[in-house]
């Protein structure tokens, strides 16, 4: 996307909402708890492995937005 050299930041229009990052972060962490279910029972070692990355991170997120940090 490109920006006129001129453009004032009330004309980029509006920016994320910290409530969407929370909504991200939460889904994040319920389809990471799915996938890593079906990475267990189909002994998909990658799937796994990723997936406790997903829930590792979205819970670090929720954590930190809770406690103020975020």
């Amino acid at each position: 996307m490109r920006y006129r050299i001129d453009a004032s930041p009330e004309q980029l229009g509006t920016p994320v909402v910290e409530h969407a990052l929370l909504l991200g972060a939460a889904l994040g962490v319920l389809i990471g708890v799915v996938l890593f279910a079906i990475g267990r029972r189909g002994r998909v070692m990658w799937l796994t492995v990723w997936s406790v990355g997903l829930v590792l991170s979205g819970a670090a997120y929720l954590g930190a937005a809770f406690l103020g940090h975020a």
